[in-house]
Order: C-alpha cells, then sequence, then structure tokens
C-alpha cells in the first residue's frame, strides 16, 4: 500500500493480498469520505467493494459494503439435556432427518409456515411498497430457515462436554432484496468519487438505514425461529 494509504488501512492477514484485490482497496482508500479500512482474511474481489472489509465513512452509505446478508450472524444456546440423542447411528440419523424437516434450507413447507409474522417486524414499515409486499409473503415463508452458502446449523461439545447448538444464518432473501433496493438507488446518485452511496442524512440514506435495522431484526428472529424449532424436535425425540 501507498505510504499515504498506511493510516486509513489495517490489515488481518493470512496470505499477501492479490494485485486485483489490493489495487482496488487502494482505489477505496483514495475516497475522501472513507476514513478507515479493515482488511479480513477473507477478503476477495466483488464488484464494487472487496468482501471481507469493514469501512468507516464521514457521511457517505456505501450499500455494497454492508453487502445483501444484512444482520448475518450467529446464535450459540447450551444445552441443558446432559444426554443428547447421538449415541448411536440411529439415533443421529433421526436427529439429522428430524433438522432436514424443522429447519428447510430455502422455505417453509406448505404446513409450516408461520401464520404470521412477529409483531415487531410487523409494526415497521419498509420503504417501498414492493419490500413490503416481499416481507409479507416471502419474509414469512423464509423465517426460520437456514439459507445457502456458509451457513450452518450443528451440535458443538465444549472442554467440559457440554453439548451447544450453534445456528449461522441471516436476513435471507429479505436482506438481498432491500440491499438490491437501495443499491440501484445509490447508482443514480450523482456522487463523483468511489463506490455508489448516498448522504446518510438524506431521505435516502435514513431510508436504507431503516431498512436495513429492519432486516438485523429479521436475521435475529430467524434465528431464534431456528432454535426453538430444533428445542421442539429434540423434546420430540
Amino acid at each position: 500500500m501507498k505510504p499515504r494509504h498506511s493510516a486509513k488501512i489495517q490489515s488481518w492477514l493470512a496470505a499477501p493480498l492479490a494485485k486485483d484485490v489490493a489495487d482496488a482497496i487502494r482505489m477505496l482508500a483514495d475516497v475522501d469520505d472513507i476514513v478507515q479500512i479493515a482488511v479480513m482474511p477473507d477478503v476477495h474481489l466483488a464488484k464494487e467493494v472487496c468482501v471481507g472489509l469493514a469501512i468507516g465513512a464521514r457521511t457517505r452509505i456505501y450499500p455494497a459494503a454492508v453487502g445483501s446478508d444484512i444482520g448475518c450472524g450467529m446464535a450459540a444456546i447450551r444445552c441443558m439435556a446432559s444426554e443428547m440423542p447421538l449415541g448411536d447411528e440411529h439415533s443421529a440419523a433421526n436427529l439429522l432427518a428430524g433438522l432436514y424437516r424443522r429447519v428447510p434450507p430455502l422455505k417453509q413447507r406448505r404446513e409450516s409456515v408461520p401464520a404470521s409474522l412477529p409483531e415487531c417486524l410487523l409494526q415497521a414499515q419498509l420503504s417501498h411498497p414492493r419490500l413490503e409486499k416481499m416481507k409479507l409473503r416471502d419474509g414469512r415463508v423464509q423465517l426460520g430457515t437456514l439459507g445457502r452458502g456458509n451457513h450452518f446449523l450443528e451440535f458443538q461439545r465444549d472442554d467440559e462436554g457440554r453439548t451447544w447448538l450453534m445456528v449461522h444464518s441471516g436476513s435471507r432473501g429479505m436482506g438481498q432484496a432491500i440491499s438490491a433496493h437501495h443499491s440501484a438507488l445509490a447508482i443514480r446518485e450523482a456522487w463523483t468519487q468511489g463506490p455508489s452511496s448516498f448522504d446518510a442524512d438524506s431521505p435516502l440514506g435514513r431510508a436504507y438505514l431503516a431498512d436495513a435495522a429492519w432486516a438485523e431484526r429479521y436475521a435475529s428472529e430467524n434465528r431464534l425461529a431456528i432454535v426453538a424449532a430444533v428445542a421442539e424436535l429434540l423434546s420430540d425425540l
């Protein structure tokens, strides 16, 4: 990196950066509004902002830097039962089959679609009628589903022999729809430097922040729904 970029960029890397990735980070560091860039070990090239970066900006919002899986995160719950149904191959197979039924990867089965979204998600209005329509349809059908990519559900055992449930998931299709909607609006904004963006204090900026906060709540409720489905399964086995 150029010396003038050193104050802006902090890196946690396991290997040297590929040239195209380093060039993309340098271009980002040239943006006056961006004051800090953190480079993570999984950094790799993407369309506007590399995946694996965290940035700090003065006044503008860069939807591409947040990405489409808004609110993606993990939940870790310690299982209270002293014995999990994993003692033999048959028990483990029953548990695995139950997980496939109770926690679908993409959408709920017709018989398991929740009657409504949690009240905290229903009350908050999204910024566009199309997003509201998706919320009541896709948001309901996908609540309690895991998703693709690196999302997972697994049981773990700690050093003291206790069993934990860990869930990694996010805001599913709703996060993607919110990201795509606001990214398209940001591209239309007249801004000469860096990735597409808009002023955080503008109507567009406030709308994005409100929708992103909704997506974070959805992601949290999604993980809670998965945990509840697994707890119900364990009680039935």
